[in-house]
């Protein structure tokens, strides 16, 4: 039975560079998700407004890391679903020797923002037999709130390893990596907005950054892409 176990969570975080718990971020509560081999768990959450607010994230990061303060506590982030976009594109066939650089150039068509605003991940899903065209699943997320959310995490004793979605998107049965460890800086835009910043992170998770003007360029981003669909 332990071997078996071993197996099934070898496999299962093995897969796609898993980390065992996540961080679910919501507008109404930082919930602790911990992945199992019957599928992910909420097992504890940290609700916006509550007064025990501080205490409940300390209880989160003390289930990742241990109850030494300066515990490691790895987690990956997944982001909402109102803070990502996913599409299915058409590629030609060629596009498949380097389908990111591809992507890369599509992206500012299919958003209302630059390349280099975005995070994004690809990933083929079949190819036309008779034209050789690729339909690519396309997700991406605003940089600003990958690092704000990053930033937020590191804030509250947990060390990021990876951000995702908390949605499901076809082709991604891991989720899109946006951010992976290796890739975050020592300090992030979050972390250089200073004081006034991080009292508007309280906000980050009380609506992860969106209430006020990334609300309103969410909601632009989703008219595009329904103007596009």
């Amino acid at each position: 039975m332990r071997s078996w176990l071993k197996s099934e969570f070898d496999a299962l975080f093995g897969a796609g560079g898993l980390q065992r718990y996540a961080l679910d971020l919501s507008d109404q509560r930082v919930s602790l998700v911990e992945r199992t081999a019957a599928g992910p768990k909420v097992r504890d959450a940290a609700i916006h407004g509550s007064e025990a607010f501080k205490s409940q994230l300390e209880q989160l990061r003390r289930r990742v890391g241990g109850r030494r303060l300066n515990a490691e506590a790895p987690v990956d982030i997944l982001l909402p679903r109102e803070l990502t976009l996913a599409r299915v594109e058409t590629f030609p066939g060629e596009a498949r020797r380097a389908l990111r650089d591809e992507a890369w150039w599509r992206l500012d068509s299919i958003t209302p923002y630059r390349p280099e605003e975005l995070c994004f991940d690809v990933s083929l899903l079949s190819v036309e037999p008779s034209t050789g065209f690729l339909d690519v699943s396309v997700a991406v997320a605003p940089k600003d709130i990958v690092e704000e959310a990053v930033s937020y995490a590191r804030r509250w004793g947990f060390a990021p390893q990876k951000v995702s979605a908390s949605a499901p998107i076809v082709g991604f049965p891991y989720g899109p990596l946006f951010h992976r460890a290796a890739d975050f800086r020592s300090e992030t835009k979050g972390l250089r907005r200073g004081a006034a910043g991080l009292a508007a992170a309280a906000a980050l998770l009380a609506a992860v950054g969106l209430t006020r003007g990334v609300a309103a360029r969410d909601a632009q981003f989703e008219q595009v892409a329904a103007a596009a669909a």
